[in-house]
């Protein structure tokens, strides 16, 4: 079975359990796959934002309903890619987050997580949310360190630019004019639908190179310049 038949069920049971607790009035037992997915960023970066995330289980399903009736969505606006506007944003969530607790206000904020996040991409593509989302960020900040990623071959690389094009957070770019492809690690969900995708079987899920923003071998950046 291919990766994106398993992470489907992955997402699926996800939501389910999701929707369990929630309806139990037990949603905030949530925040310990919060914490196993931070940890876990630490050495395989975001898999908790491809495989367990109950809001990008929640985003699959409506942009496979928008593809299949080509309905068009507002994209991401590239301020947001910036990583000084995204800390602002996780600074400001926080604080609310302190501000509701010091006036004594009940929140559940996993659930109006849920809703907002749903929400928004009714409006816009998948990627402005995962621009904005407070635990993404975290997990960009935290994965940085991990050794596993996904990664691009080089020399299998024929820059036909698919990958590209089914990246659901707009991880992969080309470099410079060459036509080869790499991949931001630190934005990339491991979602493994650039790996199915490619043709030469030139991109693969496993340890990557720490030498610098750009590896000359394994094509995963370290992030993009800003």
């Amino acid at each position: 079975m291919p990766k994106n038949f398993w992470r489907g069920i992955s997402q699926a049971g996800f939501l389910v359990l999701f929707s369990f607790l929630l309806s139990q009035g037990r949603v905030r037992i949530w925040i310990l796959l919060l914490i196993v997915g931070a940890v876990s960023s630490l050495v395989g970066k975001r898999v908790y934002c491809g495989w367990v995330c109950p809001i990008g289980g929640g985003m699959r399903f409506q942009s496979w309903l928008y593809e299949k009736f080509n309905l068009p969505r507002l994209k991401a606006p590239s301020f947001l890619k910036g990583g000084f506007m995204r800390l602002i944003l996780v600074i400001a969530f926080f604080g609310g987050m302190v501000a509701v607790r010091v006036v004594g206000i009940e929140l559940n904020i996993i659930l109006y997580l849920f809703i907002l996040g749903v929400g928004v991409s009714f409006i816009f593509s998948e990627d402005f949310w995962h621009r904005i989302c407070p635990h993404g960020t975290v997990l960009n900040l935290t994965g940085r360190v991990g050794p596993l990623g996904m990664k691009v071959a080089r020399a299998d690389c024929t820059g036909c630019g698919l990958c590209e094009k089914v990246c659901p957070n707009e991880s992969i770019e080309e470099e410079g004019t060459t036509g080869i492809r790499s991949i931001d690690c630190n934005e990339c969900l491991v979602c493994h639908n650039c790996e199915e995708i490619c043709p030469t079987g030139a991109i693969s899920y496993g340890k990557r190179s720490k030498r610098g923003y750009q590896d000359e071998k394994d094509g995963c950046s370290l992030g993009r310049s800003q």
